[in-house]
């Protein structure tokens, strides 16, 4: 009897692990990024599309979607499409009240893309090649001022913050992902110009300068000339020392050579 009672206190305690394993919700959402970046012009608009799906075998409760700039060059406008809209909910009995961009509910991955497509739901192929993702797409509009550098890139970056609401209507958790760009700013049309070139000054100066430094060698060339026919070369001088120096050394030894020869 008191096996029976503590294997059924066991089964019944083990059933209700189970079931608060099976009550407790899965929060996850994903999204997909087709776009990092773009070359633009000043004055022009750009568009990036962002697509966020739950899939429900990762995630079992709806995601509520608000996009807002992290990131964006002064004078830059950034708006997202759909907007910010308020929003009234009813979790579980109890109203609440918020705001978002997008509504997000778990959608199974489908083995096809049906032939008759629900409005605002995109079809993407999963990355795990097992079928097609439910998406809701939210598009990033940037609008470049007239006076944008060019020839400079810009960073911009967007962040989905995701609110997941629990039964009693409070938000359970959150969570965040971000999106980052890199527009680089060009010229609408090519044109190419030589903006810099050798100032008339200035080819006179390296004239001058060439002229001086020929006619310095050519006066050390005339110097040489003059030495090699009216005076001496360095070789020249040098043998006039030799000899005579030994014409000195002659003379100082003649004195005591000649005593020698009286003795």
């Amino acid at each position: 009897m008191d096996r029976f009672f503590l294997s059924f206190v066991f089964i019944t305690l083990l059933s209700a692990a189970v079931f608060a394993q099976e009550a407790a919700p899965k929060l996850s959402f994903g999204t997909i990024q087709p776009d990092r970046g773009a070359t633009t012009y000043p004055g022009s608009t750009l568009k990036f599309d962002v697509y966020f799906f739950i899939d429900e075998a990762y995630g079992t409760r709806a995601a509520h979607i608000t996009i807002s700039p992290a990131l964006v060059p002064q004078d830059w406008l950034v708006s997202v499409d759909p907007p910010l809209n308020d929003v009234t909910l009813n979790i579980s009995g109890v109203v609440v009240s918020g705001s978002e961009n997008l509504n997000v509910d778990p959608r199974p991955l489908l083995s096809a893309v049906p032939e008759t497509s629900e409005s605002g739901i995109y079809y993407i192929a999963s990355p795990s090649g097992k079928g097609y993702l439910q998406a809701k797409k939210a598009t990033i509009q940037v609008e470049i001022p007239d006076n944008a550098e060019i020839g400079k890139t810009f960073d911009l970056s967007m962040t989905g913050t995701a609110k997941y609401y629990g039964s009693a209507g409070a938000v359970l958790f959150t969570q965040s992902r971000g999106f980052s760009y890199q527009i680089t700013v060009i010229a609408p049309t090519y044109s190419e110009q030589v903006i810099t070139q050798p100032a008339a000054n200035e080819s006179a100066l390296n004239t001058t300068e060439g002229s001086e430094g020929n006619k310095s060698s050519s006066v050390t060339v005339s110097q040489n000339t003059v030495i090699s026919q009216g005076g001496f070369s360095t070789e020249q001088v040098l043998i006039i020392v030799v000899v005579a120096v030994v014409a000195v050394l002659a003379v100082t030894k003649l004195p005591g050579m000649m005593g020698s020869g009286k003795n």
